[in-house]
């Protein structure tokens, strides 16, 4: 996408939003065309730059993922009960991520198995 025709976007909201203002019930599109308004460079990094991704949407899977796992513990009895839930979620997402089996990975590393090997 060039400069111009992203520019264009920006310039074609602002006068619509000047036409006929938003309410408080539709401020989404109006949000949006202030971010892209002030923000351009973030919206065309990965145009840019080849290692960024087009898209958040292996954040999100790993958020929801998170927010799912959460949901079935219930709660937690102290903060540091989910830092420790935190970290070992993110550690095994990263072994699923690298292609580590998460089984092996897991007994292996456990404090019994280190024991019993040394």
């Amino acid at each position: 996408m060039s400069d111009k025709r992203y520019d264009g976007i920006p310039k074609k909201a602002k006068e619509e939003y000047e036409y006929e203002p938003t309410s408080e019930y539709f401020k989404e599109g109006f949000n949006c065309y202030k971010r892209m308004e002030s923000g351009k460079q973030d919206y065309v990094l990965f145009l840019l730059d080849p290692t960024v991704a087009s898209t958040n949407n292996e954040a999100e899977r790993d958020g929801r993922n998170f927010k799912r796992k959460a949901s079935q513990v219930m709660g937690f009895c102290s903060a540091e009960g989910f830092v420790c839930f935190w970290e070992g979620l993110s550690v095994m997402q990263t072994w699923k991520a690298k292609g580590i089996d998460l089984y092996k990975a897991v007994v292996f590393n456990s404090p019994q198995k280190r024991e019993a090997m040394e």
